[in-house]
């Protein structure tokens, strides 16, 4: 969508008037992006029924088209996020992991590169021969999600911009060599929060860092949880932090863990669970 304008203006020796009348004609048909009433966050469609899938279209002006995120409308982004319909599909082709790292959720995308990556079938002898959510064996898109979403934990680039470590948790060292548009390579070593190392080729491209935003302390726990039962269910309630947009839930078998997480990104302050165990939250 945002190259469209862009091919309608390059110079005619790069092309014809009948491809540019094509693109003028296509860029005049597109509709404007379907909104919720409020025009906080992108909707799947103006109208649309039940889900027969688990794609979330609405995010598609996240990833892969790019039109919001850091640096560029990103409370709209993470709205449209965090409203989602698809909220429960995790590993395999699910998109989650890479739009979090693209909205800033350093997190929850943490917690699903991790998850991706650790998504090996005990069938396959190769690590890399991922297990098969909804396709075939050996499956290749666990690994494929995690490898985008970590490259966008590292860095984003937009434009002229190049935006380092944009969800990258603070506890994590990391050293680095990637390309960049414009024949720019960016080469960066990240230790005890601070970056220790910063080549960029050719220096020129040096004008478009963007360095990593500064580590702030995460909020403070929430409080007054609370748990209700109910048939074949349980409800989780607290009470949200300042600073907090979204909590994940784990559960364990035992007190004191060790615990997985059975949600990610909940962004409201309530949580429910169908068919209880003795579980420790």
């Amino acid at each position: 969508m945002s190259d469209i304008p862009r091919l309608v203006v390059l110079p005619t020796n790069f092309t014809g008037p009948a491809l540019i009348q094509e693109w003028t004609n296509c860029l005049a048909s597109l509709p404007p992006l379907p909104m919720d009433a409020s025009g906080t966050y992108v909707k799947p469609a103006q109208t649309y029924g039940a889900t027969h899938n688990a794609e979330n279209p609405e995010c598609y002006c996240i990833f892969p088209y790019r039109l919001f995120g850091i640096g560029k409308s990103n409370n709209l982004a993470l709205a449209t996020f965090t409203n989602r319909v698809i909220q429960n599909n995790k590993n395999c082709w699910s998109q989650d992991v890479i739009e979090e790292a693209l909205v800033g959720l350093t997190g929850g995308a943490q917690a699903d590169v991790i998850s991706n990556f650790n998504q090996k079938d005990s069938q396959c002898r190769f690590p890399t021969f991922w297990k098969s959510h909804n396709d075939y064996l050996p499956d290749l898109d666990n690994g494929g999600a995690a490898m985008i979403g970590l490259q966008f934990m590292l860095m984003q680039c937009s434009g002229n911009e190049i935006r380092l470590l944009p969800s990258w948790p603070a506890t994590w060292d990391v050293d680095f060599r990637l390309c960049a548009p414009s024949n720019t390579v960016v080469l960066l070593k990240y230790q005890n929060g601070a970056v220790t190392q910063l080549d960029v080729t050719p220096p020129s491209r040096t004008n478009g860092i963007v360095p990593p935003p500064s580590p702030t302390a995460p909020p403070p726990a929430p409080t007054g949880l609370g748990a209700t039962p109910a048939d074949r269910q349980i409800t989780l309630n607290w009470t949200s932090s300042t600073g907090a947009s979204s909590y994940n839930v784990k559960r364990s078998f035992a007190n004191n863990g060790p615990y997985s997480t059975i949600a990610h990104q909940c962004p409201f302050d309530e949580f429910h669970r169908h068919r209880p165990r003795q579980w420790h939250h």
